[in-house]
């Protein structure tokens, strides 16, 4: 089983949020830390669920693993922002 530490957990929200902000203010999306993570280098799924209010504003993952964590997290928090319908 996978688990993921409160640190590296902590890392993955600051990384969605980043990949959501930076955009927002004309940036380009964040590139994950690897260096420091190994965990941002396995190949698993990952899903992003955004709420306001407590009501659902967007969500977007996949099952199957297509990049690294990092990427999918950065990719995901970004799709479910601004391209989930």
């Amino acid at each position: 089983d996978l688990k993921i530490g409160q640190y590296c957990g902590t890392e993955l929200i600051e990384l969605a949020r980043k990949s959501i902000a930076s955009p927002l203010q004309g940036g380009s999306l964040p590139a994950p830390d690897y260096e420091h993570h190994e965990l941002m280098q396995l190949r698993v799924g990952s899903f992003v669920t955004l709420k306001i209010r407590n009501q659902l504003r967007g969500c977007q993952g996949n099952l199957i693993a297509r990049d690294w964590l990092g990427e999918n997290v950065v990719n995901n928090a970004y799709l479910s922002a601004f391209k989930d319908p």
